[in-house]
């Protein structure tokens, strides 16, 4: 059970942070150039929820071995 904590931490963090990025206020100023001063959430969200995805199919798998030995 406590490698299932570590696989869905990641990705609860993960979609969090995706959430936290859309609420970003994000402002165009007057050259055109585009503000977003939290638009480092997108890819540490995205990161994360893919580590978690792949450290929750590593954990199911073990998991699954463990079981049929």
């Amino acid at each position: 059970m406590k490698k299932m904590i570590f696989a869905v931490v990641p990705l609860v963090l993960g979609i969090i942070l995706l959430i936290a990025s859309k609420f970003a206020p994000v402002t165009v100023q007057e050259n055109g150039m585009i503000d977003e001063p939290y638009f480092f959430l997108t890819p540490v969200g995205a990161l994360l929820i893919f580590v978690g995805v792949v450290a929750l199919i590593i954990t199911i798998i073990s998991n699954a071995k463990k079981a049929s030995q």
